[in-house]
Parts: structure tokens; sequence; C-alpha cells
């Protein structure tokens, strides 16, 4: 791989992880309840009924915890063994402490250094959140003690872990979540425990994780109902619409760059779904369908036989810049699980998975650090600890404002408004946010992020001869499988709104406006001649919003482009949108024939097509 394509598979991969430690001593675990007589597949008890009180150790009798780290590993379901590195707090007597599981990013391996790294500029907050919980999360019992257990694991086919990954499988990744709750249980002396809605105990699980390490907690939640209380960031809420019904060829390259550059063992069968992917602009039904099986979305549309919706509060932190996993996977994840319970929460915020191609200022960020809003600098980790701990611990902490635990707001949003400026902690300054502190209760099938909206139509509504397919000089630069191909300084000609083909949907209105939730385009596509209907080379078009500035600068709005495949009348929903229109801004729409962020994506014969009818659905708010 190229130094540009070792640079960009890191972004499927959690910037701070970092050399193991020296040897720990295995600590030997005192004797507790078998975890077969615990198990329930219940709902887990609503945030509103915690209560600190309520959490209590199944064996009291054990010595208080003193803090230490320890690795170790079980077996499971399948034989394989899975690896991990278990962080213990100070537990008094009369205390018990929940349990907090953090899984890496594609590539990536456990962390193995908790206990003594800061990572107070790590960009990394999931890291900075189990740092939280395991210094400050507050647990069960007598004395106020403080700091819960955490659970670092390296994931199937990953790190010290055996197997082969298998991108989230439930029957397999997700029996890996459930064989190390059951070790938990049956090994961490005073782990807390809870009644759930049919009196039995469980044992009080969260998890945080980004990216492959979301995709573990929407996956093992669905299989195991002994999580309570989930912070997935910057994942996936359905692989088909991530990666490949229609081949996002940027980071499908990264993904098997990681497995050749010996970061990671593959199945192969997604290797072979990469070359379909590649060759045939398309994967087979059979794979599409395991892709659906593997995300949140098939039990979210009752249709899992593996998994169900578990009923529990999760607060979904997407990225408004994430190319791989854009805003709807964030959107649609969270509406799914905000009508299982209402203690679910979301927040956008700016940096993800980056466009490799262009990005100049998220390179070396996974996701926000610091958020700006009502004049304050967020610490993001702060907010997904403070929701943890109001949904392990003790719901009343939501009404406190300390430095430890902050209210988390239903709906938030930092909005983009084209300025690469960032605050003096980290924050992205620009814009400021929409928050919405309670959005009430969901009606069945109401939706709660906005989809479409105020209407406008382009102007001109019609264009004429946009060229579909790879432009001659990009021809001999393409290397099809080749991530090297992202090398190509020409690549970088065809990611700009100069590229593409513009009209206007918003006109400059004098006043700032902002804009959160889903664009539709609505419009027709048509051959410019007839003879190119007859044959089997469909047009595919990339669809973007493009801010215009007062002094005629034109930014692609999100570094995010939407394929459309055929002929015909299509309404397309564009990727999400966090952003705050300026008065003197222009919004418009560009088309592009060709885009490198599907590289191997393309209309294989190069037409000539005309677009008509172009309106637009905008997601203004108030």
């Amino acid at each position: 791989m190229t130094s540009l394509s070792w640079r960009a598979a890191g972004a499927f991969t959690l910037s701070a992880m970092l050399a193991a430690c020296g040897n720990n001593e295995l600590a030997t675990a005192l004797p507790t309840k078998t975890a077969a007589t615990l198990l329930t597949d219940t709902t887990q008890t609503l945030a509103s009924t915690i209560d600190q009180a309520g959490l209590v150790s199944l064996n009291d009798t054990a010595p208080a915890q003193t803090a230490r780290r320890f690795d170790a590993s079980t077996v499971s379901a399948d034989g394989a063994v899975i690896a991990f590195t278990v962080y213990v707090p100070d537990i008094p007597i009369g205390n018990a402490a929940p349990l907090l599981l953090e899984g890496h990013g594609w590539g990536g391996k456990r962390t193995r250094d908790l206990d003594t790294t800061a990572y107070d500029a790590a960009a990394n907050t999931p890291l900075q959140t189990a740092k939280l919980a395991l210094t400050s999360g507050a647990q069960g019992g007598k004395t106020g003690g403080q700091g819960w257990y955490v659970i670092s694991f390296d994931q199937r086919g990953f790190g010290d872990s055996g197997g082969f990954a298998n991108v989230m499988d439930p029957e397999i990744e997700g029996r890996d979540v459930k064989a190390i709750i059951d070790w938990a249980q049956a090994n961490l002396p005073r782990l807390a425990h809870r009644k759930n809605r049919d009196g039995a105990l469980d044992p009080v699980v969260g998890g945080v994780g980004l990216s492959y390490g979301g995709g573990f907690q929407t996956i093992g939640a669905g299989v195991d109902k002994r999580i309570d209380a989930i912070v997935p960031t910057s994942t996936w809420y359905d692989l088909r619409y991530s990666l490949y019904n229609t081949p996002k060829s940027e980071y499908l390259a990264l993904l098997v760059g990681v497995g050749a550059a010996g970061l990671g063992r593959a199945e192969p069968f997604t290797y072979q779904a990469f070359v379909d992917a590649s060759t045939f602009n398309r994967v087979s039904p059979n794979f599409s369908q395991t892709m659906y099986r593997h995300s949140a979305v098939s039990y979210c549309e009752n249709n899992s036989a593996s998994m169900r919706q578990p009923g529990i509060p999760a607060f979904f932190i997407q990225s408004s810049n994430d190319i791989l996993f854009n805003l709807n996977e964030g959107f649609d994840a969270f509406q799914c699980y905000r009508k299982a319970n209402p203690d679910s929460k979301f927040m956008a915020v700016r940096f993800g998975h980056p466009d490799v191609l262009v990005s100049n200022t998220s390179w070396d960020k996974f996701t926000e650090e610091n958020v700006s809003c009502g004049g304050k600098s967020i610490p993001v980790a702060r907010l997904a600890f403070s929701f943890l701990s109001q949904n392990l611990v003790d719901a009343r902490l939501n009404a406190s404002y300390s430095a430890d635990y902050l209210t988390v707001p239903d709906l938030r949003a930092v909005l983009e408004d084209g300025s690469a400026t960032n605050g003096a902690k980290g924050e992205t300054a620009e814009g400021g946010c929409h928050e919405v502190a309670k959005l009430g209760t969901n009606p069945p099938g109401a939706p709660l992020i906005q989809r479409g909206g105020v209407s406008a139509t382009a102007t001109p509504s019609a264009v004429q001869n946009v060229v579909a397919g790879v432009p001659a000089l990009l021809a001999p630069v393409i290397i099809p499988n080749d991530p090297a191909t992202l090398a190509s300084p020409l690549m970088k000609s065809y990611t700009g709104p100069e590229a593409g083909t513009v009209v206007r949907l918003a006109q400059p209105s004098g006043s700032d406006r902002k804009l959160l939730g889903t664009p539709t385009v609505t419009l027709t596509v048509s051959p410019t001649n007839a003879l190119q209907a007859a044959v089997d080379n469909p047009p595919i078009l990339f669809l973007g919003l493009v801010r215009k500035t007062a002094d005629g600068r034109q930014q692609l709005v999100h570094d995010q482009v939407q394929p459309i495949l055929g002929f015909g009348t299509q309404t397309v929903t564009l990727p999400g949108v966090s952003m705050l229109l300026h008065g003197s801004d222009e919004l418009g729409l560009v088309v592009f024939g060709y885009h490198p962020q599907y590289f191997n994506y393309y209309t294989r014969l190069p037409l000539s097509v005309n677009l008509s009818g172009i309106s637009a659905g905008l997601p203004f708010v108030n």
C-alpha cells in the first residue's frame, strides 16, 4: 500500500492504541454463582427506575477490591479464544461496580494501558469515556466509592484473539460479546447486579466504542440482553447502505487493505465481495442479505432470527463528515432505539471517517473531542460518561451539572458553517449548535429526524449532456481492486464541485438558516440518444450539496456524495446534513458523472445524459 493508503487505513482504527505494558499477574477470582443461573432474555429496567441503592454484589462476602489491571481470555461458542484486558477499580466492602466494555475499530486492538494514559488529547472519545468510568464512575452501595470495571477486548480476528473477522455476525461476534459477559459474571467479585423486570439479578453492563467498536454494541446488545446501555460512535445501521449495495470503493479498498497489511484476519467472503463489487458494480444477493443480518436494521425491522431490539437506552454519536458511516446511519439507528426506549439520545458532530482524498483538517480526529454549545466548550467524553452513569447507576444524575455529570439533550447537532476554525479547546467553533432538550413521546411512525422539507426547484431545473463514466485522462490511473489508486493526484481534481455540474437550490436569504436532517432530490435522467437506453449500461451519477459563499467559493457539503443508478424519474435521499447556511450563502446541487469515493463504481461505457425536473426537499429547522 502507498503511504497515503497506509494513512487512510488508519481511519478504521482507534488513534490511541498504545504498546502493551509489561506482564500482569492474573487475579484469582472468588467463586460466584454461575452465569447460567443468572441469564435472562428480558428487557432491562428502564432508566427512570434506576436507583443507586438497587445495585448489589452477588458475593457480598468478597473482600474489597484493589485497583489493578490484568490480561485474561475466554473461549467463545465456536472455540475461538477472545483476549481482553481487565481494569479493576478500588471497590470497598459493601459496594458494587458496573462493567463497561470497550471495543476497537477495524484493524485495531485492545488498549492495555487505560489506567496509566491520560487520553486528554487523543481525539478518541470512547477511550476517554472508558478512562472516566475507571476513575470517576459512581459505584452502588454504602460508601460512595468510585470506579467501574472496564474490559477492553481484542475483537475476533484482531490482536491476540483467535478466529477470523466476520464483519459482526450475530451468531459469531455476537456470541463473543456474550462469552465476555459470561466470564465477567463468573470472575469479577463485586460486579454490580440489578433486578430486571422478571425479578432476576443481571449484571449492570455498558458499552463504548467507535466504528467497528460501535458495531459490537448494536450487535452484542441484540444478542445478549444483559447489556443495559450503549454509546455507539461513528458506526453503521445498515452495511448494505454503508458499503456494499452501491460499492464504496474508497473504503472497501481500505477495509481489504487492513488485512493485506497484516493488521487482522477476515473471512474470505469479505474479499470476494470486494472483488465482485469492483468488477460487476454489485455484490451477490446472498452477500447483501448477510450484511443485512450483520446490521441493527435487521432487528429494527423485526427480520432477525438471531437478534431482537434490546429496548435499552443508546446514545448515538455520528459525524456529518463521515464518509464511511454518514449521518443517515445514526439518524436511523436513533429513531429505532428511541421508539423502544425514550431515554435514547443523538448527537451529530463533525469529525469521523474522513475522505482521504480531500480532507485536510479531520485526518487525526475520529470524532469530535469537544463541542461548542451555548457558549460553552463541552467534552464529548463527559457527555458519553454522563449518559452511561445516568443509565447504569442512578437516573437522578441527569439533574446534575457537576464537573462529572452533565445533562445530555435528546438531540444535539454541531452545525458546520464552512469554516475550518477550531476553538481553543479543539471544539468546532463553527456555527454553534442546534439543541432539542426533550423530544417528548414519539407516536408510532412519526419521524424524529426531518426527511426532506422546504421545497426548492433548481435553477436551472434541467441540464444537458452530463457525461457519466470515467473521464478519459483518469482511465489509465484507475487500478481495479488496488487502494494505491487513491494516491493519484489526478483523483483529487475530481472531488471538488468544480468537477461536476451545479444548479442552485436556495439563493441568499439575508439571514442565517439551520439545516438538520436528510435532504431529498427528485430528478429525471434520460439518454441524449434513445439507442443508449437499449444497451445494458445504466448510467451512474453522484449527487451532493454545495455551499457557494459570497466570494464565489464552492464547498461540497460534508464531503458527501450519493450515487444514483439508471434512467427515469427518481427521488433520492442524500446523506444527512448538520449545517448553518449563512445569509449570504447559496445552496446548490452538484451532479458528478464520476467520483473517486466510488472509484471502482462507475458507468462502464461512458455516455451522455440529460437531467430534468430537478427539485429538492431541504430540512430547514427553527
